[in-house]
């Protein structure tokens, strides 16, 4: 039997746009918000409470330091400062999963930082480095098809392929431009023929090469996402019909 590993990153909106619970019953594992680029430390501390109830995959979701831009934006930053953003954010995150009776399963990068990694090598050795002095039982969510995967491997650092159920991708490695309309998958349908397609044939239709293989262990829909709960709760039943399983990657 197929099965799926359904991720969003949660934590980050403050007040009534935040429904992160509401979303908890529908995805396996999810990726909190640590302080940095958005939420507060209420707000992502009842996230965290919350996901060990659910008994949700927790994993620490850090960006720049940059609320204005929602960690949009790619920041140029020594090797020093890098490695500060991130062992910032991991220790509290950590802190506040420990505080609740759970335990960190994996890191997922966000926003401009996910895709740095990808192109920045001293970023990326960094972060491996990083990651190195946490244990090696850390997961690493990321791009699926990244050209690193043998980096992660080397490093002894399970790597968990992902792709996205909720934004348009313009090549396998590259989504399209959150500042182009057609950024997001607006509608179920769209997004149902996406999930689908990667998990039951590993594969991707792209705006530049059409179809081509991806081959991911977990898919993404974001807690921004217009309608996300709704889409969510419409795809979980869609994978149920189908006879695919949901749970959070070993």
């Amino acid at each position: 039997m197929k099965s799926i590993d359904l991720n969003c990153d949660m934590g980050e909106l403050i007040g009534a746009a935040n429904q992160d619970e509401a979303l908890m019953p529908y995805i396996s594992s999810c990726n909190i918000c640590c302080g940095k680029h958005a939420g507060d430390d209420a707000t992502i501390f009842k996230t965290v409470e919350a996901a060990v109830r659910h008994g949700l995959a927790i994993g620490a979701h850090p960006g720049y330091d940059d609320r204005e831009n929602f960690g949009r934006v790619s920041h140029q930053l020594s090797q020093p400062a890098f490695r500060e953003l991130i062992e910032q954010q991991l220790d509290f995150l950590q802190e506040k999963v420990v505080k609740a009776g759970g335990q960190l399963h994996h890191i997922k990068a966000h926003g401009a930082l996910y895709h740095d990694l990808e192109q920045h090598e001293m970023y990326l050795e960094t972060f491996l480095e990083i990651l190195s002095s946490y244990g090696t039982d850390l997961r690493v969510y990321g791009m699926a098809g990244t050209r690193h995967l043998n980096a992660y491997q080397s490093a002894g650092i399970t790597f968990i392929p992902e792709a996205f159920a909720d934004r348009r991708y313009a090549s396998p490695t590259l989504l399209v431009s959150r500042k182009q309309k057609k950024a997001l998958l607006a509608s179920f349908p769209e997004m149902e023929r996406q999930v689908l397609g990667l998990i039951s044939n590993q594969q991707i239709t792209t705006l530049a090469k059409g179809i081509q293989r991806l081959v991911a262990k977990t898919l993404c829909i974001h807690s921004d996402t217009p309608n996300a709960l709704k889409m969510l709760i419409l795809l979980h039943q869609s994978l149920q019909r189908h006879g695919i399983q949901i749970h959070s990657p070993q």
